[in-house]
């Protein structure tokens, strides 16, 4: 039992760790918002480029032609911008939750500049930072995909596969696509399919902060299956990733 115990620790400060690794970007992402602002910031090391018109973020590498610009430009079905919409707010969403859980290891033993972790860093990023911002449930309904998607089961080809109906296209933002009420009803059904005690009828009335009030509530009462699921496969992946050259040790 003390063993089990010790390991529960383990697993609940990892998973503090990796929760505070996220926040460490909700602040400066807010402030690349603001107009009187540079619209980039860094994230472990990393900078990250913020489109202010459609609340997207990107690797800084990747948008070399508009570093000087606030927003991506529309250059056609064929164009790198409209590529880089589509690839990280768009139809062409497409990131695997063991590659998440990888650069999450990697983060935790701080060896992840030794790779090309700029993508799945950048949907983490845009999944966990900035569309809360916009749909504030989802800053907990993303763990708890995490944990759907991940565990005996193994892992969809895709997370978007899970969690398109729960988010916005950010690629076509302000205007939300799919509609509030869609993303509502789905993310009622995601949530009453963890709790079958939620109201659904009530939920879809909620508020914006009420309801992500009722998902962080949630995931309060199904950190243990996020722990078990998320957190152990990426304790997992640190024993890999602690081989790796200049990693630390963790914890």
């Amino acid at each position: 039992m003390a063993v089990e115990s010790t390991y529960q620790t383990h697993l609940a400060r990892t998973y503090a760790a990796l929760v505070d690794a996220i926040a460490e970007a909700r602040e400066p992402f807010a402030r690349a918002l603001q107009p009187d602002q540079p619209n980039t910031f860094t994230w472990r090391g990393e900078e990250f480029w913020v489109d202010r018109a459609r609340w997207m973020v990107f690797s800084a590498s990747d948008i070399q032609p508009w570093k000087n610009e606030t927003t991506l430009p529309d250059d056609g079905e064929l164009g790198d911008a409209y590529n880089l919409l589509e690839v990280f707010g768009g139809d062409a969403r497409g990131e695997n939750t063991g590659q998440i859980l990888m650069v999450f290891a990697r983060l935790l033993c701080g060896v992840q500049h030794e790779h090309a972790w700029m993508g799945t860093s950048t949907h983490v990023l845009n999944l966990a930072v900035a569309q809360p911002f916009v749909n504030p449930a989802f800053a907990s309904l993303f763990w708890l995909a995490l944990a759907e998607d991940s565990g005996p089961r193994g892992h969809r080809r895709t997370l978007y596969e899970l969690v398109a109906p729960l988010i916005y296209e950010m690629k076509v933002y302000p205007h939300l696509r799919p509609h509030a009420s869609e993303v509502r009803r789905a993310q009622v059904a995601f949530v009453h399919g963890l709790s079958p005690d939620l109201d659904e009828r009530d939920a879809l009335t909620l508020s914006d902060a009420d309801w992500a009030e009722r998902c962080a509530e949630t995931l309060s009462r199904h950190r243990g299956v996020v722990e078990q699921n998320v957190v152990h496969e990426v304790l997992m992946r640190v024993a890999q990733a602690a081989q790796e050259p200049g990693a630390r040790p963790y914890p």
